[in-house]
């Protein structure tokens, strides 16, 4: 029998398959958010990768951007990947307080956006392992800056968050995140 998140994953393959020009009509940006339990994680890629295999067998062109391969480039890009490895060890709450979420948020916007370039307007950009970048930024951060850039095609997050009954979600079970502009599953 289906539990809740096979139901979320199939309603995401029904929504790009046949009803995608609903994903983020209402709010003008075409964001999907298909919240999972943080404890599923690794099922969520397992399910994310045949759900890629299963588009791509329905033609349409997926491109999927993996949030830790994007900080870890970042970071080796920028000369911080040793410190923030030393800063972890120390004092991992203090994270933040190393600065490093402006930067990381425009490599991800950049890599976004560029994807979004090379895709047609029947395509889909998928982002997983979005965890990877706590505490340097909140998917929130993402969608206020993708909002600006007006990108055609459906952009998906999988966040590992549990819905809280404010109406918004605590990213990792540990931090509030307000739902911004998007569709939420």
């Amino acid at each position: 029998m289906p539990d809740a998140l096979d139901l979320k994953i199939a309603e995401l393959e029904r929504r790009l398959l046949t009803k995608r020009d609903q994903i983020g009509r209402g709010v003008g940006v075409p964001f999907l958010l298909l919240l999972h339990a943080p404890a599923e994680e690794l099922r969520v890629r397992r399910e994310a990768q045949a759900l890629i295999v299963r588009l791509r067998a329905q033609g349409l062109t997926v491109d999927r951007i993996d949030g830790h391969q994007v900080l870890i480039e970042h970071l080796e890009s920028q000369g911080e990947l040793e410190r923030a490895i030393r800063a972890e060890r120390r004092a991992p709450e203090r994270l933040r307080e190393l600065g490093l979420g402006e930067g990381l948020a425009d490599a991800v916007v950049e890599r976004v956006a560029t994807a979004a370039r090379q895709l047609g307007d029947t395509d889909v950009i998928i982002l997983t392992r979005l965890g990877a970048l706590y505490p340097f930024l909140l998917p929130t951060v993402l969608q206020e800056r993708l909002a600006g850039r007006r990108l055609g095609i459906p952009i998906i997050f999988l966040v590992p968050a549990d819905e809280d009954q404010s109406g918004d979600y605590l990213f990792l079970g540990v931090e509030r995140a307000r739902r911004y502009r998007g569709t939420y599953l």
